[in-house]
């Protein structure tokens, strides 16, 4: 069930973005879904790793027509505040995990920084900020503080995110729509 609503995503987005992005994005949401089995499944590492496929898919068709003015070059700084500041937090916990962890806050961050530099709808944008979110939130109850509304919380963020970070391929648009 808790893929469902991923697989409606896929077929939505590469129904209607019928480009390379939409298919790359379809290859994310792929991704995405397998990080969901393994992660119910309470295989964290392997959930992470497919997750991190998921974010470097997700990245690649972000990565378009790059430009960044001041608003951006602020958003880009808080994100990779908000992933340092994660991993600082966390550090003393992490334990064995301390690299998959590192390296996949890299990513996430890379990826959200893309979203909003790049020329995508600002919605992507927005799901970028709110993956970072659920993420953090997934971290710090795992291996920090047990928080009994986490998984509600994940999962609305999560949601909320992925369908924002295919807004263009659902859409079937891939133009420079943010206006600069």
């Amino acid at each position: 069930v808790k893929i469902l609503p991923i697989a409606l995503l896929l077929i939505w987005s590469v129904q209607r973005g019928q480009t390379w992005r939409g298919h790359v994005i379809g290859i994310a949401l792929v991704f995405s879904a397998v990080g969901d089995i393994a992660m119910a499944k309470d295989e964290f590492l392997p959930g992470l790793s497919a997750f991190l496929l998921a974010h470097i898919a997700y990245l690649t068709v972000f990565c378009r027509n790059l430009t960044t003015d001041t608003p951006q070059k602020l958003l880009i700084a808080g994100i990779v505040l908000w992933s340092a500041g994660t991993v600082a937090y966390l550090w003393p916990t992490l334990g064995d995990m301390k690299i998959p962890v590192v390296v996949y806050c890299g990513v996430i961050a890379a990826m959200a920084s893309a979203a909003i530099a790049g020329a995508n709808h600002r919605n992507v944008a927005v799901g970028a900020a709110l993956f970072a979110a659920s993420d953090a939130i997934i971290a710090i109850d795992r291996f920090a503080i047990d928080f009994p509304a986490a998984p509600y919380l994940i999962m609305i963020l999560y949601y909320a995110a992925q369908y924002l970070l295919t807004w263009d391929a659902r859409r079937g648009e891939y133009a420079s729509i943010i206006p600069r």
